[in-house]
């Protein structure tokens, strides 16, 4: 990969592992926070060692818990970090992976936003999610177009910028009629009217912070995305598109280096 900050969601330790093996190892710092092992699906956050202070990393998950309103978020599914890159800038990092319905996905991002503003003040936010948001918002289920709306309020942006486009989807699947749950199975024709064909995935920062340079959705894993192409497949393994972005910090001065994520 050639991305400076990866956020993943939903990973395995053993895939953990497999990432230092295979060389990642090198080239990135793998944070993580502890678990107790039990649910084995955690986010985590990936920073080029080349860019970053390995020595300056804190793990913050537990100050977002502790503002967090609720119940409803599974251990594993946020990680927090606090790092400093090499020109000496802050950043709080943080990696969410939501529940089904996309409910504690406003909460967790309040959590995150109050543990900066109170302790972390001076320290840039950049936070990947898979926020499970959906073409309509209701009570059971959160829309995308409402969370732009919550996090305009608080003064967050997003690589989709202020009015981002549910009919954009990041998913595109549906159960079959081999899977258990037979009363969630669809027909192949009903895919796309019926199945998950929503726009999850979520890059957020702070407003001001930084100028988006550009966007790119990847469900082929040849940097392209393929519209109304149900996934996984064979070549693409995830459930989920890769989203990614070109940032450019507003505090960037000639000569300094240009984090991406």
């Amino acid at each position: 990969s050639d991305a400076d900050i990866l956020f993943l969601q939903e990973t395995a330790t053993a895939f953990v592992s497999k990432l230092k093996d295979h060389g990642f190892g090198e080239h990135y710092l793998i944070l993580a926070p502890k678990t107790d092992g039990k649910r084995d699906q955690n986010s985590i956050v990936l920073v080029r060692k080349s860019l970053f202070k390995e020595e300056s990393v804190k793990d913050v998950t537990a100050d977002v818990l502790k503002h967090l309103k609720g119940d409803g978020a599974e251990p594993g599914d946020i990680a927090a970090f606090v790092i400093e890159d090499l020109n000496g800038i802050k950043y709080l990092l943080a990696s969410f992976h939501g529940d089904t319905n996309g409910l504690v996905t406003k909460p967790i991002v309040e959590a995150v936003w109050e543990t900066l503003t109170g302790s972390y003040s001076d320290h840039e936010l950049l936070m990947g999610m898979d926020g499970n948001t959906y073409k309509v918002h209701s009570e059971s289920y959160q829309g995308v177009e409402d969370l732009a709306s919550f996090l305009a309020s608080k003064g967050i942006g997003s690589i989709w910028g202020p009015n981002p486009d549910p009919q954009s989807p990041t998913t595109c699947n549906a159960r079959t009629f081999l899977q258990a749950q037979l009363q969630k199975a669809l027909p192949k024709s009903e895919t796309l009217t019926k199945g998950d064909v929503n726009m999850k995935d979520w890059i957020i920062f702070k407003q001001g912070d930084f100028k988006v340079e550009k966007v790119t959705k990847d469900n082929t894993g040849k940097i392209s995305y393929t519209d109304a192409m149900v996934f996984p497949t064979l070549d693409f393994p995830s459930d989920h598109a890769v989203i990614a972005s070109s940032l450019t910090p507003q505090h960037w001065k000639d000569g300094q280096l240009c984090t991406t994520g």
